[in-house]
Parts: structure tokens; sequence; C-alpha cells
């Protein structure tokens, strides 16, 4: 793996962080009750999706050559 690709995931990660932390923010602050776990889940999984999406970018990119910026539009997922 290059250490562009290793850059991209770790990136990526970090950004998994910052949605996870938006997203709870966000559920927490609109609906006030007892289901918190619940929209934290959500969040969860929410960030996840998002940061697999990138991570899957990220593999195509490489995989098809395209430049270390990323730019594979035909391949986002």
């Amino acid at each position: 793996m290059s250490i562009a690709v290793r850059r991209k995931l770790v990136e990526a990660t970090s950004n998994h962080l910052k949605i996870i932390n938006i997203a709870i923010a966000i559920g927490l602050k609109r609906h006030r009750g007892n289901h918190n776990h619940i929209k934290i889940a959500i969040a969860h999984k929410v960030a996840a999706i998002a940061a697999s999406r990138v991570k899957l970018r990220v593999a195509d990119t490489e995989k098809c050559g395209a430049d270390n910026n990323g730019v594979a539009s035909e391949f986002w997922v």
C-alpha cells in the first residue's frame, strides 16, 4: 500500500470520528429523551458508512491508477 493511500485511510478514520461526534451532538440537542443510546448507535452506523465509502474510493483509486488526489469519480461508491 502506498504512502498516499495510507494517509487517505488515516484521514478517513479521523473523519469517521468527527462525523460520529457531530451526529451525536446534533441528535442529543434536537431530541432530549431516554433514547440516546439508539441515537449514538445510528450516528456510529452513519459514520461507518461514510468512512467505508472513502476507503472504497481510495482502494479503487489505487487500482485504476488515478492520481494521488483520489480523482476517480467513476469509481465513487
